[in-house]
């Protein structure tokens, strides 16, 4: 991770550009009026308290003072985030209605299953996260140290 996009600040940096780029962005004749024109909803594809929520809850904090509109933070949970993201698919395209998501439902669910969206059904604007995904074992388990320790324990067939 790099400096300007890694830690509290640089969250608000991005948060604070991807405002100014969503403002920017009003070349249409149906944007041509001031932008946005209305709240932001901000759909985030799975249940209200995991990772992707507190992403687009803190991220809707600076981009409603930015965009001088309410930010509303719409869970739309269900399929692997498969509804949300159909939901969005399906919006008026008018730059009022965004995905916060991960790479499983912009590249991974629609190879896999037939959904109401395509990957290029979306056009990224942002990267306001990266969050890691950590393998863990319980930490009374004496035998694993490593993830080396796991591979040699399964070859071993003692890690049932």
């Amino acid at each position: 991770m790099n400096r300007i996009t890694s830690g509290r600040r640089g969250f608000i940096r991005t948060a604070v550009s991807f405002a100014a780029l969503a403002a920017a962005s009003a070349t249409s004749a149906v944007q041509a009026r001031a932008f946005p024109a209305k709240p932001l909803t901000l759909v985030v594809p799975f249940a209200p308290g995991g990772n992707v929520d507190i992403v687009a809850r803190t991220l809707g904090i600076p981009l409603a003072r930015h965009a001088g509109q309410s930010v509303i933070v719409d869970n739309r949970a269900g399929g692997g985030g498969a509804v949300g993201s159909g939901w969005v698919a399906r919006a008026e395209p008018d730059g009022h209605t965004l995905l916060v998501a991960t790479p499983g439902q912009l590249g991974t669910l629609p190879e896999m299953i037939k959904l109401p969206y395509r990957a290029d059904s979306f056009a990224p604007i942002a990267v306001v996260s990266r969050t890691p995904v950590v393998v863990v074992v319980r930490a009374n388990d004496a035998r694993f140290k490593t993830a080396a320790d796991f591979i040699k324990a399964m070859k071993a067939g003692m890690a049932a």
